[in-house]
């Protein structure tokens, strides 16, 4: 039944047994994990530890070839069970490329709820622009506060220096708003 979404009905080998022949596209690691997946505690996925994030990112390669939106539900709630100040990156990084817009929104919500701890961490940097855009457009984030304003400087600063731009220049706050 695991693959009846990709094939509707499998062929079988003379043994009776079903016969199925993966792509190459289909590494060994991924179909492990999809393997465990499917056999799992009612093909949950309470087998994987904390902050899996190589596994989700697996399995949600394989849904892409096995047509299983079962499996999407799943991650999805693994990630937004899994959400935290500390992996907000993370997981929008993982929404973004498997186009996961309930995870992207609670993501944003998080840091929405979370803004101070999360622009005073040292990896505030790390922060994808799009996403401290949406946080900031939400308009639950008071962008006239002057905390506000020096951690996106911070930011702004950051990325600059990731982008390895030297020196990095001291952003008045309205040029450090425009940037992002």
């Amino acid at each position: 039944q695991l693959f009846s979404g990709r094939w509707g009905c499998l062929p079988r080998h003379s043994s009776g047994r079903w016969l199925v022949e993966l792509p190459e596209e289909v590494p060994e690691p991924a179909l492990r994990d999809l393997l465990r997946y499917a056999h799992g505690d009612n093909g949950g996925l309470a087998w994987l530890p904390a902050m899996a994030w190589e596994h989700i990112g697996r399995l949600l390669e394989c849904q892409d070839f096995f047509l299983m939106p079962e499996l999407v539900d799943h991650c999805q709630e693994y990630l937004i069970r899994q959400l935290r100040p500390s992996n907000v990156v993370a997981i929008w990084d993982l929404a973004v490329r498997f186009r996961l817009e309930d995870v992207e929104e609670f993501v944003v919500k998080q840091c929405i709820d979370h803004i101070e701890v999360i622009a005073g961490a040292e990896d505030f940097g790390a922060v994808p622009r799009e996403l401290l855009r949406r946080v900031l457009k939400d308009g639950q984030v008071a962008v006239a506060n002057d905390w506000l304003r020096e951690a996106l400087q911070h930011w702004a600063q950051l990325q600059l220096q990731s982008q390895a731009v030297p020196p990095a220049p001291v952003f008045s706050a309205e040029r450090c708003l425009e940037y992002v």
